[in-house]
Parts: C-alpha cells; sequence; structure tokens
C-alpha cells in the first residue's frame, strides 16, 4: 500500500479467494502502536484537550479496498454490488467482524474518549448509500438520454455522430453504410468547430444528473425501499445496454427516456435496447409524461423564471415554444412524435397565454433530408419583430434537459434579431426538473395524454394573449 496523498492498494480487492485471504488477525497483533500512540497522547494532553479518534467504518474500508483507492463514484464498489452482491456481503462481514473487537481493544486500551466511526456515501446513481443492502433486492429506474458530449473534444464529438448515424439516421434515411463514416467526420469536426467558437459546453450531463438525484430522494421519501437510480446514453458511455447488463437478473428496472414526446427517435429505442438485453428481465420502459401533466409542470417552470422584481410577463412580452423539428415526408414511415410534440405545444400555450402579449412557436431544424416543420425558429423570430415585441421569452418546450440544439441554435436565432432583448427559459428549474414521481411499488404509469382541451387548441403558429 501507498499514500499519495490518500491509501492506494497495488492489488485490489475484488474475488472471493482474495476476501478469503485478508490478515484475521486482531488489530492488537498487527498495530499494537496505534493503542499505545494513542495512550501517550493522551497522557501528554492530561485532559487538556481532547482526543478525538476517527475510524473507517466496514462500508468505507470495503470502498477502498475494492476500487483500490479514492475515487468519486467508487465504480468498481458498485460493480460489485451488482455483479456479485455474495461477494461483498461476505467482505462486509469480515470487515464488521475485524472492525468492532479492534475498535473497542483501542477504546479500553488507550482510556475513554470521544471517537466516532467514518461511512463513505458511495452511490450506485443516486444520493443514498449502498451501505445495508447488499443483501437486499433492489429496485432500479435509469434515466435515458441522447448523451451528447459535454465538450467539443473532436473524438467524442465523432463516436457520438458516428452511432447516432448507425443507431437512429439509417434507420429512417437510406444512407450507404461507406458514407457513413465521412458524414461522422464532417458532423463531428462542425460540431467541434462550432463548440469551439462559442465557448460551449453541454449541460445535457449534469442536469440528467440532477434529475436523477431529486427523483433518488423522491423515492426515498415515499417508501424508503432500496431503489437505485441510474443513468444511461444511448449513443455514449454508459451505454443503455451496458447499464442494463450489469443489474442483477430478477431484479426490477423501469426505464425512463427523458423525453418530451414519444417516438421512434426517443422511447422507441429504449424498447429496442431493453427487448435486447436477455440478462434483464422484466424490464419496462416507461411511457412518455402525459401532455396535460407535463404542461402544468412547463408552465409553472416558466412563470417561475419569469416573475420577480422585474417580470418578463405582460402584453410588451412575446413568449417563443421551440422544439426540435422533423422531416415532414420520411422515407421510411414512421412515428415522427409530431402530433405528441405539437399537442403539448398547444397545451403550453393554453395556459400561458394570459400572462404574455403573444405566445407562438418555431421548430429548431435542420437543413438536409427533405421538407421540415414549419415554421422555423428564425421565421417565427422574425414575426415577433414584425408584430412590434422587443423582449421574447424563448423556451424549449420540447426537451427536458438543455443540450446543443435547444441552446446554440436558438442562441444563433436571436443573434439574427439584435434588437430583441431575449431570455433563455432554460430546462433546469425545480419546477421542470420534478417530473414523474413514483409510487411505492414502482414508477408511476403515465396517464393518457392530451385530452379534449388539447384537441381544441389546434395546431396554432401563434395566439395574441389576454391581458394580464
Amino acid at each position: 500500500m501507498t499514500f499519495n496523498p490518500g491509501p492506494k492498494l497495488v492489488e485490489p480487492v475484488r474475488t472471493r479467494a482474495q476476501v478469503d485471504a485478508l490478515d484475521r488477525r486482531p488489530a492488537a497483533a498487527v498495530t499494537p502502536f496505534v493503542a499505545e500512540a494513542v495512550r501517550l497522547l493522551r497522557r501528554e494532553l492530561d485532559g487538556r484537550t481532547p482526543v478525538i479518534g476517527f475510524c473507517g467504518a466496514p462500508f468505507t474500508l470495503a470502498a477502498y479496498l475494492v476500487q483500490g483507492e479514492g475515487k468519486e463514484g467508487f465504480g468498481a464498489l458498485n460493480t460489485m454490488l451488482y455483479r456479485e452482491p455474495a461477494t461483498l456481503t461476505h467482505l462486509l462481514e469480515r470487515l464488521t467482524a475485524a472492525s468492532r473487537p479492534s475498535h473497542a481493544m483501542c477504546r479500553c486500551s488507550a482510556g475513554p474518549a470521544p471517537s466516532r466511526s467514518t461511512r463513505s456515501g458511495m452511490t450506485s446513481g443516486g444520493r443514498p448509500s449502498a451501505a445495508g443492502h447488499a443483501n437486499a433486492a433492489h429496485k432500479h429506474v435509469v434515466l435515458v438520454t441522447y448523451g451528447e458530449p459535454p465538450t467539443p473534444a473532436f473524438v467524442e464529438q465523432l463516436v457520438y455522430s458516428w452511432r447516432i448515424l448507425i443507431g437512429l439516421t439509417r434507420t429512417v434515411a437510406p444512407i450507404p453504410r461507406p458514407l457513413v463514416p465521412m458524414i461522422a467526420l464532417a458532423r463531428a469536426r462542425g460540431r467541434s468547430r462550432a463548440w469551439k467558437a462559442s465557448g460551449y459546453a453541454s449541460p445535457l450531463e449534469p442536469i440528467t444528473a440532477a434529475q436523477a438525484t431529486r427523483l433518488q430522494d423522491a423515492l426515498a421519501e415515499g417508501d424508503g425501499g432500496p431503489w437505485r437510480v441510474h443513468v444511461a446514453y444511448e449513443f455514449r458511455q454508459q451505454l443503455l445496454a451496458d447499464v442494463l447488463s450489469a443489474l442483477p437478473a430478477g431484479e426490477p428496472v423501469w426505464v425512463a427516456p427523458m423525453y418530451a414526446a414519444d417516438s421512434a427517435f426517443t422511447h422507441a429505442l429504449s424498447r429496442t435496447t431493453a427487448a435486447q438485453s436477455p440478462a434483464v428481465r422484466g424490464v419496462r420502459v416507461l411511457d412518455a409524461l402525459a401532455c396535460d401533466v407535463l404542461a402544468d409542470l412547463s408552465a409553472a417552470h416558466v412563470l417561475e423564471h419569469t416573475g420577480g422584481d422585474r417580470p418578463w410577463r405582460g402584453s410588451d412580452v412575446a413568449l417563443v415554444l421551440a422544439a426540435h423539428g422533423t422531416v415532414l415526408d420520411p422515407p421510411t414511415p414512421i412515428d415522427t412524435g409530431l402530433a405528441a410534440t405539437d399537442a403539448l405545444r398547444a397545451a403550453i400555450a393554453e395556459r400561458l397565454s394570459p400572462h404574455f402579449g403573444l405566445v407562438t412557436s418555431g421548430w429548431l431544424n435542420h437543413t438536409r433530408g427533405g421538407r421540415w416543420t414549419e415554421p422555423p425558429i428564425e421565421e417565427t423570430l422574425q414575426q415577433v419583430v414584425d408584430g412590434g415585441f422587443t423582449r421574447v421569452i424563448y423556451y424549449p418546450y420540447g426537451f427536458l434537459a438543455d443540450n446543443a440544439k435547444s441552446e446554440l441554435k436558438g442562441r444563433d436565432a436571436l443573434a439574427a434579431q439584435p434588437g430583441l432583448a431575449a431570455k433563455h427559459n432554460a430546462n433546469a428549474g425545480p419546477a421542470r426538473a420534478r417530473g414523474p414521481i413514483a409510487p411505492a411499488d414502482g414508477p408511476r404509469r403515465a396517464p393518457r395524454p392530451c385530452g379534449r382541451a388539447r384537441a381544441r387548441c389546434g395546431p396554432l403558429r401563434g395566439s395574441r394573449g389576454r391581458r394580464p
């Protein structure tokens, strides 16, 4: 073992044989100098200053033994928890049996003094510690997003672009496989350059991690059961397939795709991955959050971030709702999610129209592949300017977390209208992050989306609101 600055094991303990080989001699025989040092120190201090001792609790010791060193997340420990729970249990039992008499011996031989044991808060994707659950069956929730890279690093952008082309784009567009490398290179180069030029870093990963923490807290407050919340990605490590394969067979798993609308580009991807993961039985992919529920959360989120001493509301403020566009006539007939997305837009507009002078919408479109949804965001913002508005709230409602599409595309479109004072209503506030809260027996099944109220809204492009 070395210290630099914390302990680092040359050979981590990760097998049953290694656990069995651990030294079982009592602390008095292995480290007699510890108790002696405490005795000498207390004698010299003569009661003038208390001696406070710390010792590692079994779970903390296990974390360092399995990982081999202090490391954020302690991935090796979590892997053992999921794949070799019996080995981890055996290790914890050995450490518990060794630490109790050793701790008592030190206190008795060195004299009574304040002491405490420390316990690491290692998690497997959420906030509560995995300690105490090694023997218990867990219930798992996996939050899934595309997983766009957090930085403009070219290699990461290349891998991400390549996986999207293979796993998504080629399923709906007849791209010859030999062209995939060239398209992936061009796409990665373009994204990397644009991000670097803008000093951009994607907030998707930290936002999703925060959503996972909130869900873990809500589940813990619900029934206090052995829930574990994980984060996985469709096109970047940790891939959803890898996360599912690492979970113990026989434990219930719910996959929650973090997208506003169900489509071939979103929830269908997770369903396909779950169906192809034979190692995990009984995986259930949750439906999209109901239109009315998500519209209520979105409206609360917008109002939360447009109030205050200098509110961004009123008859002189326009609200622009934005969502990722789609090809209107894809070569392969698929559910693009257009109807569900437009219904959500209409529901949000209905709730927020009384608070703004204009509620309108635009699409964040690509430029290739055929005819895209209308109006594009650039045209929508021009209509806002033509309507005499100088202040605009830009809200990308079609995303459960901001990303390069919602931020950079919107930023570029707004920059083309220098006469507009704009406020980006980011998707990271408390109201928007609450999402579906799960009951005791599992994540809630979303009610049927969009009732009659949604049908009355229709596919409006813009609606003048009533004065607040």
